[in-house]
């Protein structure tokens, strides 16, 4: 499988903005491939009709494949990772649908990332 960053970047509006992101692609794009590893390797389901449960996998991400990319963004961005739960009806019944988000962050003032905050 192949993972990569989708390239809408229709809501930056300058060109310098343009270019940093896709400084930032070719840094995280190729190290996609060991996130979805951890996922595989940590995210959980009760049972055949519950939705994964990605709390360990984004605990795994955040400490370790965070923290290296971060490194690598060299302190302009930083990424970590987050749940995301949504109600999803199909008109007879309803289930909580769980997603695990990938957050690209700007970095101000060097203020340090979720992921550093937490060790």
């Amino acid at each position: 499988n192949k993972f990569f960053l989708a390239d809408d970047i229709s809501n930056v509006t300058s060109d310098a903005d343009k270019d940093e992101f896709t400084k930032v692609k070719a840094v995280i794009e190729p190290k996609l491939d060991a996130a979805v590893d951890i996922i595989m390797e940590y995210a959980t389901r009760g049972c055949c009709c519950d939705s994964l449960d990605f709390g360990p996998a984004i605990e795994v991400i955040n400490k370790e494949w965070a923290v290296g990319v971060n490194k690598d963004l060299a302190g302009r961005y930083s990424v970590d990772a987050f749940a995301w739960k949504e109600w999803q009806y199909n008109g007879q019944s309803a289930r909580q649908a769980s997603f695990l988000v990938l957050r690209i962050s700007k970095v101000v003032d060097n203020q340090p990332t979720e992921a550093e905050v937490e060790e």
